[in-house]
Protein backbone atom coordinates (compact mmCIF):
# COMPACT_ATOMS: atom_id res chain seq x y z
CA UNK A 1 0.00 0.00 0.00
CA UNK A 2 3.32 2.44 0.48
CA UNK A 3 4.23 3.80 -2.86
CA UNK A 4 7.76 5.51 -3.10
CA UNK A 5 6.66 7.99 -4.69
CA UNK A 6 10.08 9.79 -5.45
CA UNK A 7 9.13 13.32 -7.02
CA UNK A 8 5.86 13.91 -4.69
CA UNK A 9 7.85 12.65 -1.26
CA UNK A 10 10.88 15.34 -2.39
CA UNK A 11 8.41 18.07 -3.04
CA UNK A 12 7.05 16.98 0.34
CA UNK A 13 9.91 17.91 2.12
CA UNK A 14 11.18 20.59 0.80
CA UNK A 15 7.66 22.54 1.61
CA UNK A 16 8.70 21.40 4.96
CA UNK A 17 12.35 22.70 4.97
CA UNK A 18 10.63 25.66 3.41
CA UNK A 19 8.21 25.92 6.47
CA UNK A 20 11.28 25.07 9.19
CA UNK A 21 13.17 28.03 7.70
CA UNK A 22 10.53 30.20 7.88
CA UNK A 23 9.93 29.69 11.27
CA UNK A 24 13.35 29.94 12.23
CA UNK A 25 13.76 33.13 11.08
CA UNK A 26 11.01 34.71 12.86
CA UNK A 27 10.93 33.14 16.20
CA UNK A 28 12.18 29.49 16.47
CA UNK A 29 15.38 28.95 18.18
CA UNK A 30 16.05 24.48 17.44
CA UNK A 31 14.24 22.93 15.34
CA UNK A 32 14.01 19.20 13.89
CA UNK A 33 13.80 17.92 10.36
CA UNK A 34 12.29 14.87 10.14
CA UNK A 35 12.43 13.61 7.51
CA UNK A 36 14.43 9.98 5.43
CA UNK A 37 17.09 12.27 4.18
CA UNK A 38 18.80 8.82 3.08
CA UNK A 39 21.24 9.92 -0.07
CA UNK A 40 24.04 12.57 0.45
CA UNK A 41 22.80 14.36 -2.43
CA UNK A 42 19.20 14.89 -0.45
CA UNK A 43 21.92 15.61 2.99
CA UNK A 44 23.90 18.16 1.08
CA UNK A 45 20.73 19.90 -0.60
CA UNK A 46 19.31 20.59 3.14
CA UNK A 47 22.75 21.44 4.31
CA UNK A 48 22.94 23.63 1.18
CA UNK A 49 19.39 25.44 1.89
CA UNK A 50 20.07 26.03 5.99
CA UNK A 51 23.55 27.62 5.55
CA UNK A 52 22.11 30.12 2.89
CA UNK A 53 19.84 30.73 5.93
CA UNK A 54 22.36 31.08 8.23
CA UNK A 55 21.34 27.78 10.31
CA UNK A 56 23.74 25.37 11.83
CA UNK A 57 23.30 21.61 11.17
CA UNK A 58 23.71 18.72 13.46
CA UNK A 59 22.94 15.27 11.46
CA UNK A 60 21.29 12.52 13.49
CA UNK A 61 21.86 9.16 12.25
CA UNK A 62 20.21 6.35 13.99
CA UNK A 63 21.65 2.80 12.84
CA UNK A 64 20.04 -0.43 14.33
CA UNK A 65 22.05 -4.01 13.81
CA UNK A 66 20.34 -5.57 16.45
CA UNK A 67 17.73 -7.57 15.39
CA UNK A 68 15.37 -7.90 18.41
CA UNK A 69 15.09 -4.22 18.70
CA UNK A 70 14.00 -4.32 15.34
CA UNK A 71 11.33 -6.94 15.57
CA UNK A 72 10.34 -4.65 18.67
CA UNK A 73 9.99 -1.91 17.03
CA UNK A 74 8.23 -3.49 14.41
CA UNK A 75 6.14 -4.69 17.06
CA UNK A 76 4.92 -1.55 18.16
CA UNK A 77 4.33 -0.07 15.29
CA UNK A 78 2.18 -2.20 14.10
CA UNK A 79 -0.07 -1.59 16.75
CA UNK A 80 0.44 1.87 18.45
CA UNK A 81 1.45 3.91 14.93
CA UNK A 82 -0.41 7.22 14.47
CA UNK A 83 1.21 6.51 10.69
CA UNK A 84 -0.85 3.15 10.62
CA UNK A 85 -4.45 4.08 12.48
CA UNK A 86 -5.98 3.74 8.86
CA UNK A 87 -5.09 0.06 8.82
CA UNK A 88 -7.64 -2.36 10.08
CA UNK A 89 -5.38 -5.34 9.63
CA UNK A 90 -2.09 -5.17 12.34
CA UNK A 91 -0.28 -7.88 9.94
CA UNK A 92 -1.32 -5.30 6.54
CA UNK A 93 0.89 -2.54 8.44
CA UNK A 94 3.87 -5.10 9.52
CA UNK A 95 4.08 -6.17 5.74
CA UNK A 96 3.93 -2.72 4.52
CA UNK A 97 6.73 -1.26 7.58
CA UNK A 98 8.54 -4.06 6.39
CA UNK A 99 8.77 -3.05 2.34
CA UNK A 100 9.51 0.53 3.82
CA UNK A 101 12.64 -1.27 5.41
CA UNK A 102 13.89 -2.78 2.49
CA UNK A 103 13.15 0.17 0.55
CA UNK A 104 15.65 2.45 2.71
CA UNK A 105 18.33 -0.69 3.11
CA UNK A 106 18.57 -0.30 -0.99
CA UNK A 107 18.99 3.24 -1.19
CA UNK A 108 20.40 4.34 2.06
CA UNK A 109 24.16 6.02 1.83
CA UNK A 110 24.97 6.36 5.73
CA UNK A 111 27.37 9.47 6.86
CA UNK A 112 30.99 8.63 6.02
CA UNK A 113 33.31 9.86 8.67
CA UNK A 114 36.17 10.46 6.01
CA UNK A 115 33.87 12.15 3.15
CA UNK A 116 31.96 13.76 6.03
CA UNK A 117 34.44 14.49 8.40
CA UNK A 118 33.86 18.62 7.99
CA UNK A 119 30.16 18.41 9.15
CA UNK A 120 28.40 18.16 12.62
CA UNK A 121 26.70 15.15 13.14
CA UNK A 122 26.45 12.67 15.65
CA UNK A 123 25.72 8.59 14.68
CA UNK A 124 23.36 6.16 17.45
CA UNK A 125 24.12 2.44 17.18
CA UNK A 126 21.84 0.35 18.41
CA UNK A 127 19.40 2.51 20.68
CA UNK A 128 22.32 3.91 22.26
CA UNK A 129 24.39 0.99 23.07
CA UNK A 130 27.34 3.14 20.59
CA UNK A 131 27.51 7.19 20.06
CA UNK A 132 29.60 8.39 17.85
CA UNK A 133 29.88 12.12 17.34
CA UNK A 134 31.99 14.14 15.11
CA UNK A 135 32.37 18.21 15.05
CA UNK A 136 30.00 19.34 17.90
CA UNK A 137 31.19 23.16 19.01
CA UNK A 138 28.00 25.12 20.63
CA UNK A 139 26.69 24.43 23.55
CA UNK A 140 23.08 24.26 22.08
CA UNK A 141 24.56 20.86 19.78
CA UNK A 142 26.24 19.70 22.89
CA UNK A 143 22.73 19.71 25.26
CA UNK A 144 20.96 17.55 21.96
CA UNK A 145 23.56 15.24 22.09
CA UNK A 146 23.49 14.82 25.91
CA UNK A 147 19.36 14.80 25.07
CA UNK A 148 20.21 11.64 22.48
CA UNK A 149 22.38 9.42 24.37
CA UNK A 150 20.06 9.32 27.13
CA UNK A 151 17.07 8.47 25.15
CA UNK A 152 15.54 4.90 25.48
CA UNK A 153 13.32 2.28 24.04
CA UNK A 154 12.21 0.65 27.10
CA UNK A 155 9.06 2.05 28.95
CA UNK A 156 9.79 3.85 32.19
CA UNK A 157 6.53 4.98 33.82
CA UNK A 158 7.07 8.26 35.84
CA UNK A 159 3.81 9.21 38.71
CA UNK A 160 4.25 13.39 39.41
CA UNK A 161 2.58 14.12 42.31
CA UNK A 162 2.74 17.57 44.84
CA UNK A 163 3.45 17.23 48.53
CA UNK A 164 0.97 17.35 51.28
CA UNK A 165 0.20 20.50 52.17
CA UNK A 166 2.67 22.53 54.38
CA UNK A 167 1.75 25.61 56.96
CA UNK A 168 3.46 27.76 54.56
CA UNK A 169 1.00 26.69 52.14
CA UNK A 170 -1.38 27.79 54.77
CA UNK A 171 -0.43 30.83 55.10
CA UNK A 172 0.56 31.50 51.10
CA UNK A 173 4.39 32.19 52.76
CA UNK A 174 7.24 31.27 49.90
CA UNK A 175 10.28 28.66 50.49
CA UNK A 176 11.33 27.73 54.06
CA UNK A 177 10.80 24.59 55.20
CA UNK A 178 8.16 23.67 56.93
CA UNK A 179 5.95 20.19 58.16
CA UNK A 180 2.95 19.47 56.88
CA UNK A 181 -0.30 20.25 58.45
CA UNK A 182 -2.93 17.70 59.53
CA UNK A 183 -4.18 17.67 55.69
CA UNK A 184 -0.94 17.48 54.71
CA UNK A 185 -0.52 14.16 56.70
CA UNK A 186 -3.76 12.91 55.59
CA UNK A 187 -2.86 13.44 52.18
CA UNK A 188 0.38 11.08 52.79
CA UNK A 189 -2.13 8.79 53.82
CA UNK A 190 -3.98 8.38 51.23
CA UNK A 191 -1.42 8.74 49.13
CA UNK A 192 0.53 5.53 50.13
CA UNK A 193 -2.90 3.99 49.76
CA UNK A 194 -2.95 4.81 46.30
CA UNK A 195 0.18 3.95 45.28
CA UNK A 196 -0.43 0.51 46.61
CA UNK A 197 -4.23 -0.09 45.22
CA UNK A 198 -2.85 1.46 41.51
CA UNK A 199 0.34 1.11 41.08
CA UNK A 200 1.08 -2.46 39.41
CA UNK A 201 4.37 -4.16 39.37
CA UNK A 202 5.82 -1.90 41.62
CA UNK A 203 8.98 -4.22 42.60
CA UNK A 204 11.16 -1.88 40.78
CA UNK A 205 9.63 1.22 42.23
CA UNK A 206 11.58 4.06 43.92
CA UNK A 207 10.45 7.52 45.26
CA UNK A 208 12.57 10.25 44.60
CA UNK A 209 11.75 13.33 46.74
CA UNK A 210 13.37 16.65 47.62
CA UNK A 211 15.62 16.80 50.67
CA UNK A 212 12.94 19.74 52.41
CA UNK A 213 10.60 17.65 55.03
CA UNK A 214 7.35 18.53 53.25
CA UNK A 215 7.89 16.38 50.84
CA UNK A 216 9.33 13.06 52.37
CA UNK A 217 6.98 13.34 55.17
CA UNK A 218 4.64 13.07 52.34
CA UNK A 219 6.55 10.27 50.66
CA UNK A 220 6.62 8.45 54.52
CA UNK A 221 3.87 5.98 54.21
CA UNK A 222 4.77 4.16 50.79
CA UNK A 223 6.33 0.88 51.56
CA UNK A 224 9.24 1.64 48.43
CA UNK A 225 12.88 2.70 48.57
CA UNK A 226 13.15 6.40 48.54
CA UNK A 227 16.11 8.85 47.34
CA UNK A 228 16.34 12.49 48.94
CA UNK A 229 17.97 14.70 46.29
CA UNK A 230 18.92 18.29 47.20
CA UNK A 231 18.57 19.00 43.48
CA UNK A 232 14.77 18.62 43.85
CA UNK A 233 14.37 21.41 46.35
CA UNK A 234 12.41 24.62 45.80
CA UNK A 235 14.32 27.48 44.55
CA UNK A 236 16.12 29.78 46.94
CA UNK A 237 13.30 32.09 47.42
CA UNK A 238 16.38 34.77 48.79
CA UNK A 239 15.48 37.70 50.68
CA UNK A 240 12.01 36.61 50.16
CA UNK A 241 12.08 33.46 52.14
CA UNK A 242 9.17 33.14 54.38
CA UNK A 243 7.48 36.24 53.16
CA UNK A 244 4.11 35.78 51.81
CA UNK A 245 2.84 37.09 48.70
CA UNK A 246 1.36 40.23 50.17
CA UNK A 247 4.18 41.29 52.31
CA UNK A 248 6.56 40.44 48.64
CA UNK A 249 4.34 42.78 47.08
CA UNK A 250 4.17 45.14 49.70
CA UNK A 251 8.21 45.20 50.41
CA UNK A 252 9.35 44.50 47.08
CA UNK A 253 6.87 45.88 44.18
CA UNK A 254 9.14 45.76 41.20
CA UNK A 255 10.36 42.28 41.69
CA UNK A 256 7.65 40.94 42.71
CA UNK A 257 5.72 42.68 39.48
CA UNK A 258 8.85 41.61 36.97
CA UNK A 259 8.53 37.89 38.33
CA UNK A 260 4.85 37.63 37.68
CA UNK A 261 5.28 38.63 34.32
CA UNK A 262 7.85 36.12 33.11
CA UNK A 263 8.16 33.28 36.24
CA UNK A 264 10.38 30.78 34.10
CA UNK A 265 13.18 33.01 33.24
CA UNK A 266 13.15 36.08 35.94
CA UNK A 267 16.05 36.03 38.32
CA UNK A 268 16.51 38.76 40.97
CA UNK A 269 17.38 39.35 44.23
CA UNK A 270 14.85 37.37 45.89
CA UNK A 271 16.43 34.11 44.54
CA UNK A 272 17.79 32.07 41.17
CA UNK A 273 15.30 31.67 38.05
CA UNK A 274 12.89 29.12 37.87
CA UNK A 275 14.58 27.67 34.83
CA UNK A 276 17.53 26.90 36.76
CA UNK A 277 15.50 24.48 38.45
CA UNK A 278 15.41 22.61 35.06
CA UNK A 279 18.74 22.17 34.68
CA UNK A 280 19.11 20.83 38.38
CA UNK A 281 16.72 18.46 37.13
CA UNK A 282 18.26 17.69 34.04
CA UNK A 283 21.55 17.10 36.18
CA UNK A 284 19.21 14.64 38.41
CA UNK A 285 18.03 12.24 35.51
CA UNK A 286 22.08 12.53 33.90
CA UNK A 287 23.55 11.41 37.14
CA UNK A 288 20.73 8.78 37.52
CA UNK A 289 21.54 7.24 33.76
CA UNK A 290 25.30 7.39 34.45
CA UNK A 291 25.18 5.41 37.26
CA UNK A 292 23.68 2.18 36.08
CA UNK A 293 20.69 2.37 39.14
CA UNK A 294 18.46 0.51 36.59
CA UNK A 295 15.11 2.84 38.04
CA UNK A 296 11.86 1.65 35.57
CA UNK A 297 9.49 2.93 38.18
CA UNK A 298 9.39 6.16 39.60
CA UNK A 299 7.01 8.33 41.89
CA UNK A 300 8.01 12.01 42.50
CA UNK A 301 7.30 13.99 44.90
CA UNK A 302 8.23 17.64 44.73
CA UNK A 303 6.37 21.10 44.61
CA UNK A 304 4.43 21.97 42.03
CA UNK A 305 7.45 24.02 39.88
CA UNK A 306 9.17 20.23 39.37
CA UNK A 307 6.32 19.01 37.56
CA UNK A 308 6.17 21.80 35.13
CA UNK A 309 9.88 21.58 34.56
CA UNK A 310 9.96 17.72 33.92
CA UNK A 311 6.98 17.86 31.76
CA UNK A 312 8.58 20.61 29.32
CA UNK A 313 12.02 18.72 29.14
CA UNK A 314 12.68 15.60 26.57
CA UNK A 315 14.46 13.70 28.81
Amino acid sequence: MWVADGLARRHIAIAALDDMLQWLSLEGKVAIYDATNTTRERRNMVLRRCSAEGVQVVFVEAICNDAAAVESYISDIRTASPEYTGFTNADEAERDFRVRIAHYERFYEPIDPVTDAALSWVRLVDVGQQVLVNNIESYVTSRVIHFLMNLHTNPRPIWLTRHGQSEFNLEERLGGDPPLTPKGEEFAHMLADWVQANIKGTDGLTVWTSSLQRTRNTALYINHPKLALRSLDEIDAGMCDSLTYDEVAERHPDEFAARAADKLRYRSACGPACLFACLRVLCVYAVCRLSGCGITLVALIVRRLRPRCLCSSPS
